[in-house]
């Protein structure tokens, strides 16, 4: 029996807790200085990075239903950085959390096979994130997952600063690339079954930077689940991500990275040094609970 379909399951989610999406993304220089002084080795940075998400994990449970884990941070250790990987992720899981394996794979016949098997098998993630630059054949692998309630997200229009050069760009259609890859998207998904709300299980990527993009394709797409990261740290406001979400505060995640899991650092800058809060799971907590707030009052102030 196929399980609920993941739209459903995301937007029940996103009901219980909020739109929040907490990124796990650790980088080793920005761990709590506890962490980083045990840590002498390669294979010992890896199992810090571990101890820091469990505790990451810990800190948002109950605040935030959904996790995304960009898988770079862990990969870059090897096969230590993979055992730390599944580890995270099956307690993520085992805790109630949905998660997204944010690896932007984007290939076609054998070797995508081979990573939808990892990520949606081995890994048993809830959703990935995929680049669809080589079309359609790079969502045909995971079409088996459908029925078993996962789902993807698919890069349309990112928060990067560079992301125009090639998303902007005029397409054949006349009007700028991005749209014209995210019409194909929604193409792609004809013959696949919505949910009650009408999502499709392959949603888009729509950085919280350029809200008047996420306005364009929420009303051109409204079948389209939107991952919407940028939030926080790269300049996204809760009122540029709020156009995402529909009139019952469904069809969207907002993923926060590093302003909730760095928030024990008061920073100047990227490289300056780190002023740590010794209470470094309860600061991480906090600021997962004022993230989720503020967007939920800008949600809830486009409703009214």
């Amino acid at each position: 029996m196929a399980q609920k379909l993941f739209a459903e399951r995301l937007r029940r989610t996103v009901s219980k807790y909020g739109p929040l999406c907490v990124g796990i993304d650790p980088t080793f220089d920005k761990l709590p200085k506890e962490l980083k002084e045990k840590a002498k080795t390669p294979t010992e940075e890896a199992a810090a990075i571990g101890i820091f998400t469990d505790s990451v994990i810990e800190a948002v449970k109950g605040v935030a239903g959904v996790l995304k884990f960009q898988v770079a941070y862990f990969e870059r250790y090897g096969a230590a950085g993979f055992v730390e990987l599944e580890s995270a992720v099956k307690r993520a899981k085992n805790d109630g959390f949905m998660v997204i394996a944010d690896g932007k794979r984007g290939d076609i016949g054998s070797t995508m096979k081979a990573y939808a098997k990892y990520y949606m098998d081995v890994l048993d993630a809830d959703a990935v994130t995929l680049n669809p630059y080589m079309g359609k054949d790079v969502i045909e692998p995971f079409l088996p997952y459908v029925d078993k309630g996962k789902g993807a997200f698919l890069l349309a229009r990112t928060s990067n600063p560079a992301a125009a050069e090639t998303q902007d760009v005029s397409a054949s259609a006349g009007h700028a690339y991005y749209i014209y890859l995210t019409d194909r998207i929604a193409s792609w998904q004809e013959k696949i079954e919505k949910d009650k709300a009408g999502y499709l299980p392959f949603g888009i990527v729509v950085g919280a930077t350029v809200p008047e993009e996420i306005k364009k394709l929420r009303a051109k797409h409204p079948e389209l689940l939107m991952l919407i990261p940028g939030f926080g740290f790269q300049g996204g406001t809760a009122d540029d991500a709020a156009p995402a979400f529909d009139a019952q505060g469904n069809g969207a995640v907002v993923n926060s990275s590093r302003s909730v899991i760095c928030a024990f650092q008061q920073e100047g800058g990227e490289t300056a040094e780190a002023k740590e809060d010794p209470a470094w799971q309860g600061a991480i907590r906090d600021a997962a609970k004022t993230a989720q707030g503020a967007l939920k009052e800008a949600i809830a102030r486009r409703k009214r």
